[in-house]
């Protein structure tokens, strides 16, 4: 552990759970089906995306993260699914490229994290508890080893 720079990050809103909110489209052309997230976690996603604009730390190595979700209400939520959500926003978030013909690219290496697989991300704490009026993910992320 050779620093231990931290970062507190927050995203608005009630986190979905990306893995149980899929949907099967139709692809017009080909006529072939794919799965693809809801509406809601694609809105979720773009609002998480425009607010960690703001966001100027980038990770670079290994990171811990502890996670404190505030939701809107006592209903069932799993917590792994929120923080998956959340792992894949932080690891893409300002990696978008979008080119002028419209096309768009992730940068590899480029998001808030570097990824969520068990090299670059030791899972911390997680928690949760409700706030009706603010619902919220905090995220503490700490640079265990620094690339």
């Amino acid at each position: 552990m050779s620093s231990q720079r931290t970062g507190r990050i927050v995203i608005s809103g009630q986190t979905p759970a990306q893995k149980n909110n899929k949907q099967i489209y139709r692809n017009r052309r080909t006529g072939n089906n794919f799965i693809s997230s809801s509406d809601r976690v694609k809105e979720w996603q773009r609002l998480a995306f425009l607010e960690l604009r703001l966001v100027k730390l980038r990770f670079k190595g290994r990171v811990q993260i502890d996670y404190m979700f505030y939701v809107v209400d006592n209903a069932q939520r799993d917590i792994d699914n929120m923080m998956a959500s959340v792992n894949d926003v932080l690891h893409r978030a300002n990696s978008l490229v979008t080119f002028k013909n419209g096309k768009e690219k992730l940068l590899p290496g480029t998001g808030i994290i570097q990824g969520d697989h068990w090299q670059k991300l030791r899972v911390g704490s997680a928690d949760a508890e409700i706030d009706k009026e603010n619902p919220r993910a905090e995220m503490v992320i700490t640079v265990l080893e620094e690339l």
